[in-house]
């Protein structure tokens, strides 16, 4: 049984990944495009899934996104098609386990966000994340 929908919205590509509690179940890749609706992405998941898995079975979402422009028709995808509320990373609602340390009136993107509470999660703190998207980010995760 299916149980957590997350989606990481990358500049260049969008990547789809169903997990049953820890484990990875399935895992699609589609290019990012703002104008998709969440209709088509309803439609795409559907015949990627195929029998293998119920998207019914579905319990929650998360979506991690540095393309604002998809948030709406991905959370439209949620409530219209697979009866949930999604979290959104970086919005006030999503509490991260982990402090986000930045300079004043720095932004700091989902996906690295992200990439620092999976890095810290798996290796504890002291280390230094880098993410190979369609631009090369470093983050430092610290002990503490």
């Amino acid at each position: 049984m299916t149980g957590l929908l997350a989606i990481d919205v990358g500049n260049t590509n969008t990547v789809f990944a169903l997990y049953d509690g820890e484990r990875l179940t399935q895992q699609w890749r589609c290019a990012t495009n703002p104008l998709r609706t969440g209709d088509e992405y309803y439609a795409w998941l559907s015949s990627l899934a195929g029998t293998d898995t119920e998207l019914g079975a579905i319990r929650a979402m998360v979506i991690a996104s540095v393309v604002p422009e998809t948030i709406m028709q991905l959370e439209s995808l949620a409530r219209h098609h697979l009866g949930t509320r999604p979290l959104v990373v970086g919005r006030p609602d999503c509490v991260l386990p982990v402090a986000v340390r930045v300079d004043p009136a720095t932004r700091v993107g989902a996906d690295r966000l992200v990439n620092t509470v999976a890095a810290y999660a798996r290796y504890g703190g002291d280390l230094i994340v880098v993410d190979f998207g369609t631009a090369t980010t470093f983050d430092v995760v610290d002990s503490d």
